[in-house]
């Protein structure tokens, strides 16, 4: 498993770090692998705060990024892990901010 800690997705206190994801968001090609791998990841973790962070981290980037990025994050791995939130959330209330941002993608990736 990649390192969960990433300088693009969170500050020394654990809280998502804005200006990493909004530099990540406006990129005008792809997200790197990296990245990618590293988000998946997250969505894996049994730990709350982690797991809404990066869905947090996902809805700025989906909705900032370039057309490239949306289509990148719609066809990754990411959409399966997504769903298997919904399917069987790890916390409470981790299945509705699953929810609320593939609804959110439903009408940005439609």
């Amino acid at each position: 498993m990649a390192d969960i800690r990433s300088p693009v997705l969170d500050d020394r206190n654990g809280a998502v770090y804005w200006p990493g994801v909004l530099q990540a968001a406006s990129s005008k090609t792809y997200l790197s692998a990296e990245l990618v791998q590293t988000l998946k990841d997250r969505l894996k973790l049994e730990q709350t705060h982690i797991i809404l962070n990066t869905l947090t981290a996902l809805h700025t980037i989906s909705l900032n990024g370039s057309r490239q990025v949306r289509d990148q994050l719609a066809l990754s791995k990411c959409m399966k892990q997504l769903e298997r939130l919904l399917n069987r959330p790890p916390f409470p209330g981790v299945e509705m901010a699953a929810a609320q941002l593939l609804m959110d993608w439903a009408f940005l990736f439609g």
